[in-house]
């Protein structure tokens, strides 16, 4: 059996690769030229430290695996961590040992790593071979308000009858949905929250998440933040004509808009979202709401979905899950599923209880 070998690439590397033509020209790559501009942005990350493991065959790239730095709070000391992110092996190399050694690898870039998302098969792996534990769980949620397109491809329901049918299922499903949305609200008390929209944090905004930061897995700054709140990406594509859908931790589909938004009662501050629409499906990358406001912030979220032609919500943050159920926000059905979030024996210290948010390890 042939051996190939893995390639690392730190920060520098990486940037200098980056300037070859060639190097983008294999359909295999996991990133754009925007999206790689974001992992060199990232102020956690040194120049010495390995951003990507490429292996690559005289046909391209077979696999790969990326590293996203951060820190951590552990036993009272900052920790570097990196979260294990976007593993992939082309189907013809799987089973041949190239993903196992891709983690060996990864481990000994930083023996202090972690990983919050992938198929059952790797995490199964690199719980038993990789010496990693299971720090948590969470709820990777979908509440369906339509037929959403890119959620029945990622779920394989995308079938040819499927597609013929989707434009007539979508009008039917869209309009029963609306009415009931609109008779939710009707009995709710009117929504009185105010947003405003931040290309970088304010003072009240920084003050604001302050206090809520330390509850979060990941060691937030206001430099770190709002690296990760910067989704350089807005794509609108082109209606009619046939795409190929390319897509990267699920922020880019065929369109996509982002927001950050300071939400505001009265003129006080009451919370914080970053909030991304992509392909109609609204995301919600971090969380932060004060309590007594839970009421308020579901009429503004129904109102949101209402007017902005949203067909799926998502989240995987523990506290917008439980508030969706608690206030009974009306959808059509709900797709959910548990994650773990794993953690190398180097971490083992860490508190128990953190937060893991949607844009931890995945910005």
């Amino acid at each position: 059996m042939k051996t190939y070998r893995i390639e690392s690439f730190t920060k520098s590397e990486l940037r200098e690769l980056s300037c070859d033509p060639g190097f983008w020209k294999d359909p295999a790559l996991p990133f754009g030229r925007i999206r790689l501009q974001q992992y060199l942005a990232n102020p956690s990350a040194d120049e010495d430290d390995v951003l990507w493991l490429f292996t690559r065959s005289e046909e391209g790239l077979i696999a790969y695996l990326g590293l996203v730095q951060d820190y951590v709070w552990l036993q009272g000391q900052r920790q570097k961590i990196n979260w294990i992110t976007s593993q992939w092996v082309h189907p013809s190399h799987r089973g041949t040992g190239l993903g196992d050694e891709q983690l060996r690898m990864a481990r000994a870039c930083n023996e202090h790593f972690a990983g919050n998302s992938g198929t059952p098969i790797s995490l199964g792996r690199a719980l038993k071979y990789h010496g990693m534990s299971k720090y948590s769980e969470r709820a990777r949620s979908f509440y369906l308000c339509n037929l959403n397109a890119s959620i029945l491809q990622d779920f394989g329901y995308l079938k040819p009858v499927v597609k013929a049918v989707l434009p007539l299922g979508q009008a039917s499903l869209g309009a029963l949905y609306k009415l009931k949305l609109s008779l939710w609200l009707k009995r709710r008390e009117p929504c009185q929250i105010k947003i405003e929209y931040l290309s970088k944090l304010d003072s009240e905004a920084l003050a604001f998440l302050q206090e809520y930061w330390p509850q979060d897995f990941a060691i937030h700054s206001r430099e770190s933040f709002e690296w990760r709140c910067n989704n350089l990406i807005h794509s609108p594509r082109l209606k009619g004509a046939q795409t190929v859908r390319k897509t990267y931790f699920g922020n880019l589909g065929y369109s996509q808009q982002t927001f950050n938004l300071k939400l505001l009662h009265e003129g006080e501050m009451m919370g914080y979202l970053s909030l991304v629409i992509t392909d109609k499906i609204l995301k919600l990358p971090y969380f932060y709401l004060n309590s007594g406001y839970e009421e308020q912030f579901m009429s503004f979220l129904g109102k949101l979905v209402l007017h902005n032609e949203i067909q799926a919500i998502y989240s995987q943050h523990p506290g917008f899950n439980a508030l969706m159920q608690e206030q009974h926000f009306p959808c059509l059905f709900t797709k959910s599923y548990q994650m773990p979030v794993l953690i190398s024996a180097a971490l083992a210290g860490l508190e128990p209880g953190k937060v893991v948010q949607d844009g931890d390890g995945a910005f």
